[in-house]
């Protein structure tokens, strides 16, 4: 008869609940402190905690001045770029608009102030400029009555002071109060005009509360407030005792204390200067009452013999418990740490059967659950694109059953059954699983969903399961076929160079509305689409036999419904009879994106708008493949190659671009169509 182990003691003591392992040992400590805190606290003399906050709201005064200072710079820097701009002066003095527009709005793009108005010497508005609450233009829309504004009457009297006769004021305008900046346009002693530079004065006390750390109230001479950093509600009305106060008590500011939103404020109010000398505005000062309560700080000198008791108390204890605890916590830190960088096949070998022994088996169980969910969303991204996968694992989409307008690729080999019989079946598997590569390849690239692989073909969806407009859910998928016809190409090369057969395709391309769902049983279903478009999209793919160099076939009347909207070529081709449709189908051929090819590009003439098969002649010209294998990779004649060629040698400035621009070749590459010499070219050519 088996007996059961008998715990070891150190086993029994970590197996302790966790709180207790804590608890205890502090809990002794924590008495010692407090008994000690508590007497000694007794007998110390507390500083007032206002003197504290106080600074803190005089500091914040301080800053909350300097920021304002910093403003009037803004305006003056912006006054000065704007003014001395060559032209600006005789622009305003001769009303020329065109040109004060052309010469002043760059600066202003580039100072980026919120208001600027230009005035002729009457006040009335020449342009102006007013930043749109986006924050992405301006619009030219003058305020009413320029000649209203004090500051305007000031720069139209000719007032100077010692300061000059660049002033400022707020201004009460029809956008809300303004802090203005102006100075005058003068040709010789003559003024030929105002110029001003504003900021909202919301904006200013959203400035100056980033640079003072602190609220700011903004208060008109009767001691309304006009505006706040708290925004609707931010405070009230100043009373008359502030008012009288803050002329009265020089730099010390008088106070009041504030409830706003149900939080506890202390407000210091001074004057608001400009241009060093007092506006006859307040600037309050706001800061939460909570900050007195956090600036008390303990005499750490007289708590210092108290503290060091405690201290050695908790290092002698603290051993202990960090030993019983800290390691096994460290550990599964550390494991945590693994499982973020990606290693799932960690595991933790737990110390106890505690709490932290239980956390650790459920760590180990969650990490299996992640291996098990990371091969899941593998496999599962490998068959659609990523905003797919996330769509249907957050269940965003539903799988019953559910009408779709989507965009329909219907791909193709051709002569597979031959190819296969010829080729060994490891061969065989290695040509599909390339031509699949490229093709699942365009398709995830564009959003689309590989529906389902037919031995030699693929059924790819665009617009499902996560819905999007016919128009582009059918360019994408033309995009998409384009890629599979450009990697298709050069894949062919290579083959070719390699002695293998080439490999042939057509793509079927169609749009309508589907069924999209699941079909299938319990035991095992696939998601998939049903409907006449994905037919045609099949049929199509078959008419693409009967034209290998534009392999990519959809209904004319898909083409003629994006033709407007996306940047692609088409070629009708006629009308076909597609097996299932009781009516003859207009078939057009894509030709290939129009961008990135230059407009009214003729360096190739001869060959489809827009010359993408001499593009990609030339592309593979640079990548070292002789003349005859890029012949029959495109299906055309070695002569028109060389033609081809010979046109990019006299225009490569012009080719090279798109070369590297729509095909990524290496700007290295396309040297080989720098070659100047006749007879270099020749040899090329040969």
């Amino acid at each position: 008869m088996k007996t059961k182990k008998k715990k070891s003691f150190l086993r029994t003591l970590l197996s302790l609940p966790l709180r207790y392992k804590i608890t205890i040992p502090y809990l002794i400590v924590a008495t010692l402190l407090v008994g000690l805190v508590a007497y000694q606290v007794g007998r110390t003399f507390s500083s007032t905690l206002e003197e504290q906050f106080r600074g803190q709201l005089s500091g914040a005064a301080v800053r909350a001045s300097e920021s304002v200072i910093a403003i009037e710079e803004g305006h003056l820097a912006t006054l000065r770029a704007l003014n001395f701009t060559q032209g600006v002066p005789a622009a305003v003095a001769s009303g020329d608009v065109e040109t004060l527009t052309n010469l002043l709005y760059p600066q202003i793009l580039n100072q980026n102030p919120y208001h600027v108005e230009v005035l002729d010497p009457t006040a009335q508005p020449l342009m102006t400029w007013h930043r749109l609450e986006t924050g992405l233009g301006y619009n030219n829309q003058a305020f009413p009555d320029y000649s209203q504004w004090a500051i305007v009457q000031k720069l139209l009297a000719g007032a100077s002071d010692e300061q000059g006769t660049t002033f400022i004021e707020i201004v009460d305008t029809s956008q809300g109060e303004i802090l203005y900046t102006g100075r005058p346009f003068l040709e010789g002693e003559d003024l030929v005009g105002l110029l001003l530079v504003g900021t909202p004065l919301e904006r200013v006390a959203v400035a100056v509360e980033t640079a003072s750390i602190a609220h700011i109230h903004l208060y008109n001479p009767q001691g309304d407030l006009v505006t706040s950093s708290l925004g609707d509600g931010g405070g009230e009305a100043l009373p008359a005792e502030i008012l009288a106060d803050v002329n009265q008590q020089g730099n010390i500011l008088p106070t009041r204390k504030l409830t706003l939103a149900g939080k506890d404020y202390i407000e210091a109010v001074g004057t608001l200067y400009l241009r060093g000398e007092p506006s006859g505005w307040f600037m309050g000062v706001v800061l939460g009452e909570e900050l007195v309560r956090k600036a008390q700080e303990p005499i750490l000198w007289r708590l210092l013999p108290m503290f060091g008791v405690g201290i050695l108390a908790q290092v002698g204890l603290g051993v202990v418990v960090a030993h019983l605890i800290a390691k096994p916590v460290f550990k599964l830190v550390r494991a945590f740490q693994h499982v973020q960088g990606g290693d799932l096949k960690i595991k933790v070998e737990p110390w106890a059967d505690d709490e932290i022994g239980f956390l650790t088996e459920g760590f180990n169980q969650m990490v299996v659950g992640l291996r098990k969910r990371e091969f899941i969303n593998e496999m599962f991204g490998r068959m659609v694109s990523e905003e797919v996968r996330e769509a249907v694992l957050e269940r965003r989409v539903s799988l019953r059953g559910e009408s779709h307008q989507v965009a329909i690729l219907f791909t193709d080999v051709r002569g597979f059954s031959s190819l296969s019989e010829e080729m060994p079946p490891i061969e065989v598997v290695s040509l599909l699983n390339e031509f699949f590569s490229i093709t699942s390849h365009a398709v995830k690239e564009y959003q689309g969903v590989v529906n389902y692989f037919g031995g030699d073909s693929i059924l790819a969806v665009f617009g499902a399961p996560v819905s999007r407009s016919q128009q582009v859910s059918l360019y994408q998928a033309t995009l998409a076929a384009w890629d599979i016809w450009k990697e298709m190409v050069v894949l062919n090369a290579k083959r070719i160079r390699s002695g293998r057969p080439s490999l042939r395709f057509g793509v079927g391309l169609n749009a309508g509305m589907v069924v999209a769902g699941n079909i299938g049983t319990k035991e095992r279903f696939t998601y998939t689409v049903i409907g006449d478009p994905v037919n045609v999209a099949a049929r199509l793919q078959g008419v693409a036999r009967q034209f290998p160099r534009t392999p990519i076939l959809m209904p004319s009347l898909c083409a003629d419904s994006v033709a407007g909207e996306i940047e692609m070529a088409f070629t009708p081709l006629g009308t076909f009879e597609l097996k299932g449709k009781s009516q003859s189908t207009p078939v057009s051929a894509v030709l290939g994106p129009v961008d990135p090819v230059p407009v009214g590009f003729d360096v190739f003439p001869d060959t489809l708008y827009p010359a993408w098969d001499a593009f990609l002649a030339c592309y593979l010209f640079c990548a070292d493949y002789e003349i005859e294998v890029i012949a029959e990779a495109l299906l055309v004649e070695g002569n028109l190659i060389r033609k081809w060629l010979y046109r990019a040698f006299e225009n490569h400035q012009q080719v090279i671009p798109v070369l590297i621009s729509a095909f990524g070749l290496p700007p290295s590459r396309a040297k080989k169509l720098q070659v100047e010499s006749p007879q270099e070219r020749r040899a090329l050519l040969s």
